[in-house]
This record gives C-alpha cells, structure tokens and sequence, in this order.
C-alpha cells in the first residue's frame, strides 16, 4: 500500500502524463488537418514573385491556381483559399 506522499507523486504523474497525452493527440489531430490541405496534397511550386512568394499549381498564372503572400506560409495559406474559390462567370442570357 502507498503512503501518502507516494500516493500524491502516483497522482501527479499519472495527471502528467495525460496532459502530454491529450497534447500528443491534439498535434496529431492537428497533422491531419493540415495534410488535408490543398498546399499538402498538391505541392505547388513555391517562388518568390517581386516581394511576394508565390505557390502556384499549374503552368503559369494564367491557367493556374496561385497564392500570393509576404512569406511562404502567408503563401500556401492564400493558395488554400484560392483552391476553393469559384470562378466567377458573367450569364450569357
């Protein structure tokens, strides 16, 4: 049987470790999201545009998607929201 201050450490310990669990699983969870990315899963090609990074995904700017930002990751960032923007077309009526 523990005595009382082996028994507080088992408790602090034991209330430890679940705190690092609980992180553990949040970065993991976290991962996940991110590998979900359109930036991740398509890899644009990154290079700097004048004073902005640019990732674009495709042959040129024209024909592409790109994200525009003061760093690479402002980059990806815009080229994720720029994945799901719809192109905006005039009616033809």
């Amino acid at each position: 049987m523990l005595n009382d201050e082996d028994s507080a450490l088992l408790r602090e310990s034991l209330s430890a470790n679940s705190h690092l669990a609980a992180g553990a699983r949040e970065n993991d969870y976290q991962a996940s999201l991110e590998r979900r990315e359109p930036s991740y899963m398509y890899r644009p090609r990154l290079f700097l545009d004048g004073n902005q990074w640019c990732a674009l995904y495709g042959e040129n700017l024209q024909d592409g998607v790109a994200g525009f930002g003061d760093s690479p990751e402002l980059a990806y960032m815009d080229f994720d929201r720029a994945w799901g923007t719809k192109i905006i077309t005039k009616d033809k009526r």
